[in-house]
Order: structure tokens, then sequence, then C-alpha cells
């Protein structure tokens, strides 16, 4: 069983790089950028905090969300291959994209532990993991934090 369930997986795996985009080890710029192979990857679908955006705990603490989200994906990303499937380009010309650990999906995964939110600009496909995440209270939803849109608006 072993010997058949080693190859299925490589073949796998090799067909999940097969179909990125941008592969390769990343630098996390912020919350919900990567720099992979020198090309800017903006997660496709979410926004996450700016690296100098405060938020609220639960208790009322102030602290800084956008540098502590940044180290989330960090640690998330730190030592693997990320694979990432192009969506579309950003303003600047950056790649908009999924992008995976293996088959996880990173998006979603920032967005369903509460370290990220949905970004309607890109559409639906993370607001079911939203959902989920501030009806748990995971992540910034266990207090109070202002959407990084309006944020990037001025709203403080």
């Amino acid at each position: 069983m072993v010997r058949f369930a080693v190859p299925v997986l490589l073949l796998v795996a090799l067909a999940a790089t097969a179909h990125a985009d941008v592969t390769g080890r990343a630098r996390v710029v912020d919350g919900d950028t990567l720099e992979i192979e020198g090309e800017t990857v903006r997660l496709f679908g979410i926004d996450a905090p700016e690296p100098e955006q405060t938020c609220a705990s639960g208790k009322g603490r102030i602290f800084n969300c956008g540098a502590l989200v940044r180290e989330i994906l960090e640690r998330m990303t730190r030592g693997y291959t990320v694979s990432c499937r192009e969506r579309g380009r950003d303003e600047g010309g950056g790649v908009l994209a999924v992008c995976y650990l293996g088959p996880i999906s990173i998006n979603e995964m920032m967005v369903a532990d509460g370290w990220a939110m949905a970004f309607p600009k890109h559409g639906p496909d993370f607001e079911n993991a939203e959902r989920v995440a501030r009806a748990r209270g995971d992540g910034l939803w266990k207090g109070r934090f202002v959407p990084p849109w309006e944020w990037r608006d001025g709203t403080r």
C-alpha cells in the first residue's frame, strides 16, 4: 500500500505545480501579499490589515494587527513551496492569485482563521469562510477592527 501511495502523492504534487502560474518559496510582504521568484503576488479575494493598522482585542487592548497578520502568514508559508494560480492583475500590474500549500488554499485559510476578510471588490469566493470565522469569533473577530479597505480610505 505504501509503495502505491508515494507515487500517487508525487503525481498529485507535480500536477498541482504543473498548473501553477507562479511557484516557489514566498517572501511575505504583508498579510495578503507575497513575493515569489521576483513576482509580486496579491492573494485574490481577500484583504488583510495593512502593516501599520491597529485593532482592538476582545478586552479592548490596542495592538498592531497588520504586523500580527503578516507574521501569521510568514509562519504559515516559511520553508514551503507555494503554488499560485493567477486570477488577474491588480492596478499596479501585480499578479492576483489563489495560492496553495499543497492542496490547501492559503487565501481561504487566512479568511477561515479570521486573519483576513473576503474582499468584496474581488467577488464572493471567500464569503462563507468569513461567515464561519466571524460566527466562531476567530482571529480578528475576537475584537474590533476596521475593514482594511475602509482603513485605507481613512476610516480609523
